[in-house]
């Protein structure tokens, strides 16, 4: 007899780098997926991950990480894999 294992392929998630100016309000973080397999696109994921930064309206100039996790993301025959993006605050 024999035995098939398929392993889930894997995505990566990454939150896109953003930017503002001081005093303005934080842009809508926005994420890339790559690693789709057999024609899948983004349409296969269900939810949204969460995105979060300690930055906030007023925060001074400078870089804040914006780190992203699973959330509600969620799909068939994938495993997530997240990365960073980086919020830029200019004067």
């Amino acid at each position: 007899t024999f035995t098939l294992t398929a392993n889930e392929a894997t995505l990566t998630v990454t939150a896109n780098n953003a930017s503002v100016a001081v005093n303005k309000p934080l842009p809508h973080f926005t994420y890339t997926a790559k690693g789709f397999l057999n024609g899948d696109t983004k349409a296969v994921l269900k939810g949204s991950p969460t995105e979060k930064t300690t930055a906030k309206e007023g925060s001074p100039d400078g870089t804040y990480l914006i780190t992203i996790a699973q959330g509600t993301l969620t799909t068939a025959n994938y495993k997530f894999k997240f990365v960073d993006g980086v919020l830029s605050i200019t004067p």
